[in-house]
């Protein structure tokens, strides 16, 4: 009897052995998943090592702390969200922050690039797509994006030649001697009703005694209607005569007639 009770009392301490060896690498594992908790809830380490729990920290820290990334690129300072940056978390940017997250989360992280062109990286990680101004050379500022590790389409960086915002510059000065002139012309044209008149002859010689940027007919070209829309506006808002006829008669005479704003004149007794 006594045999059988030490028979089992050996296969007991076996059992516990085989349960013992089985439970260490549960509890190893187990301690792996409750560091993962622990990062989930959380609680990281910084670069010396002090462990920094959000849950401790004053709310207007931790606002600044889990909301805000302040970097010195350069010398100058960017205050960024933390979410933008967590968008791109493969590139270097993303993996710079989650490696220098200190226990003042008002310590810039410092960049040794050009602060100018990483205003230019940050518009294009916030909208996917960016305008370069003429002054950044569009080679720049692929080489920085490549530095901080990020995938660009080429379609979607744009950037005007010279000639094309020439041109553009070109178009602006132009609609501005156009409305220049036109207001001008309302102005001739309102003096000359005030003496009796109703229909008047403009004459491209009359370009210099009117004050007129470019002569009277030009206007009658490609311009025509933009030039009678902003005529025919001047006219109404400023001195209450409406527009009946704005043309041109004979190659270097255009004719206007006007009258007071709400007659019932025609059109073609206002050309007689």
């Amino acid at each position: 009897m006594q045999s059988i009770h030490q028979s089992c009392d050996d296969r007991n301490q076996l059992k516990l052995g085989i349960d013992e060896i089985r439970r260490k690498p549960q509890e190893k594992e187990s301690m792996k998943y409750d560091g993962n908790n622990k990062r989930r809830r959380g609680l990281t380490q910084n670069c010396q090592g002090a462990t920094v729990d959000p849950e401790t920290m004053s709310v207007e820290t931790k606002a600044t702390v889990l909301e805000t990334i302040v970097f010195d690129v350069g010398g100058k300072t960017f205050k960024v969200s933390r979410s933008l940056i967590e968008q791109y978390d493969e590139t270097m940017l993303g993996r710079l922050v989650s490696k220098t997250w200190q226990g003042d989360p008002n310590e810039p992280v410092f960049i040794d690039r050009n602060g100018d062109l990483f205003a230019h990286v940050l518009d294009y990680l916030r909208y996917g797509c960016i305008d370069l101004p003429l002054s950044t050379p569009r080679s720049n500022f692929i080489r920085e994006l490549d530095f901080y590790g990020i995938y660009c389409d080429a379609t979607d960086i744009k950037q005007d030649s010279p000639a094309a915002k020439l041109e553009d510059l070109k178009k602006i000065v132009e609609d501005a001697e156009l409305h220049h002139d036109m207001f001008l012309i309302a102005v001739h044209v309102y003096h000359q009703f005030m003496k009796g008149g109703k229909t008047f002859v403009l004459r491209d010689e009359d370009k210099e005694s009117i004050g007129l940027k470019r002569k009277p007919s030009d206007y009658h070209d490609k311009d025509f209607i933009p030039s009678r829309w902003a005529l025919e506006s001047y006219l109404e808002d400023y001195y209450g005569l409406q527009m009946n006829f704005y043309g041109l008669i004979t190659p270097g005479e255009s004719r206007v007639t006007v009258s007071k704003l709400g007659s019932k004149e025609e059109e073609t007794e206002a050309k007689k």
